[in-house]
């Protein structure tokens, strides 16, 4: 799915990122999210407040963890900021905060889905 059409679906604000990482050899960039059900339109009270979501970001160009030696332990997702390119592709600015620290994640990519479990 193209970029600007994946996160106009999504609301991520307060969801919390436990897991990301890139395979290299793939240009794959991986994500796991503990993910607010509740904050999005179309939740209804019988659903699950919060669901484990996975994410895969396909033909990655660009992938930077600021301030990376700090490893992540369930950031939560402050903001999520889409930066066109002109080739198609997206930068896509995850601004995060730990314990005590605000950081982006940027992923240039022009590819992401959902991954079921």
């Amino acid at each position: 799915m193209k970029v600007n059409e994946y996160f106009s679906n999504y609301n991520f604000h307060d969801s919390l990122i436990t897991k990301v990482g890139l395979n290299r050899s793939a240009d794959v960039v991986m994500m796991s999210i503990s993910f607010c059900i509740w904050m999005q339109d179309h939740y209804t009270p019988d659903q699950p407040e919060i669901v484990d979501l996975n994410i895969q970001f396909y033909n990655v160009k660009r992938f930077t963890v600021e301030q990376s030696e700090i490893e992540l332990d369930d950031d939560q997702i402050l903001d999520v900021k889409l930066h066109p390119l002109p080739n198609e592709q997206s930068q896509i600015q995850f601004v995060i905060q730990g314990e005590e620290i605000v950081r982006s994640i940027w992923i240039e990519t022009d590819c992401v889905e959902n991954i079921l479990p």
